[in-house]
């Protein structure tokens, strides 16, 4: 009789190594569906009012931003993040220096201190795919609407986290 145990931590490794791979393509999915909302928008769309109280463009991606800044902090244990008020066009390029930032962490094999990867997806991450569809009905209600197109066909791969998106 043999005294060998099963290869649990072959399969926890797996496991793990699956979720990486989850939420890396979850960050590819939000620079694809962000470029989707605000590639070609038009001047002054970033300061379109709807009126209600609803947020401007730019305030969506500024709010963004804090929603990454905040899952970057939690690989850096850090107590404070400089939260930064750019404008459009940077503000913009800090969304994918963002999603970078946090994809080469879990590349890397970090993991998010104090939170499990199901909060990452129900809380930041469910945040941001929600403000970025906000996005796209503030281009159409600002008569610019998003071209149509397949997110099911779309090219997301994981690690394409840039601005480059081909859409």
């Amino acid at each position: 009789m043999s005294n060998s145990r099963p290869d649990h931590g072959g399969k926890i490794k797996e496991r793990m190594t699956n979720d990486i791979n989850l939420l890396r393509h979850l960050l590819a999915t939000l620079a694809y569906r962000f470029q989707y909302a605000v590639r070609e928008a038009p001047h002054g769309f970033k300061d379109f009012d709807p009126g209600n109280g609803v947020m401007t463009p730019l305030d969506l991606v500024r709010h963004l931003n804090t929603l990454l800044v905040f899952v970057f902090s939690l690989f850096e244990e850090k107590d404070k993040v400089d939260i930064q008020l750019l404008d459009w066009e940077e503000s913009i390029r800090r969304f994918h220096d963002l999603l970078a930032s946090i994809d080469q962490k879990l590349e890397a094999g970090a993991f998010p201190n104090g939170i499990t990867f199901e909060i990452l997806l129900q809380g930041p991450f469910a945040d941001a795919l929600t403000h970025i569809g906000q996005l796209a009905v503030l281009r159409r209600l600002a008569g610019s609407p998003v071209s149509k197109g397949s997110f099911v066909t779309a090219k997301i791969e994981i690690g394409g986290v840039g601005m480059e998106q081909e859409i």
